[in-house]
């Protein structure tokens, strides 16, 4: 059984990122993009509530 860690939660924000704009390095990591080094809002999309 998979436990929901976000179960509940209502202070989610997701977050579309241009890996192109992204000035730190990002690696794909078990499936999942990390980004090592600060976020530029200028790298940020879109975002929306979840």
């Amino acid at each position: 059984m998979r436990e929901d860690r976000f179960a509940g939660r209502d202070d989610l924000v997701l977050l579309e990122i241009d890996p192109t704009r992204v000035q730190g390095q990002l690696r794909w990591e078990a499936g999942f993009p990390h980004l090592y080094g600060a976020l530029e809002i200028e790298a940020v999309v879109s975002a929306r509530r979840l």
